[in-house]
């Protein structure tokens, strides 16, 4: 599995994980359809692993993937990025669709618990829309 995690991310992540996840906990990576038929979207929160997860650790964080997610985001880079425009994860990932439209990275807002809420920024031609995970 190769995936890149920037320092600014692995800094803001470990903050995070430290703050929110319980012993034996990490952060998991959700693979989601995108803002259109041709992409895949991501959202991240914390959570335990389960049967069918790969736990990776790289720059530190402890990345719990299902096999969707490892497909997804074999080469794939995360970043967290900070200026007047936005604030926010960033995930570019090659392998997550991006058909003629153009679509295929995900922009992730926060962090949150599985399970519980998640705000997701899903890609698309327009910008980006807001959705949240429920129970």
């Amino acid at each position: 599995m190769v995936l890149t995690v920037t320092d600014s991310a692995a800094g803001r992540l470990a903050t995070i994980i430290t703050e929110q996840a319980k012993d034996g906990e990490g952060l998991r990576v959700m693979v989601q359809g995108g803002g259109c038929a041709c992409s895949s979207s991501f959202a991240m929160g914390i959570d335990a692993a389960g049967g069918d997860d790969t736990v990776v650790e790289v720059a530190g964080v402890r990345f719990i993937l299902d096999p969707a997610a490892i497909e997804k985001l074999e080469g794939a880079s995360i970043d967290y990025v900070e200026d007047v425009m936005k604030q926010g994860f960033s995930i570019e990932a090659p392998n997550a669709g991006g058909g003629a439209c153009g679509c295929g990275g995900a922009s992730l807002s926060r962090v949150g618990r599985c399970r519980r809420s998640v705000g997701v920024n899903t890609p698309g031609r327009g910008g980006v829309s807001h959705r949240r995970l429920e129970p």
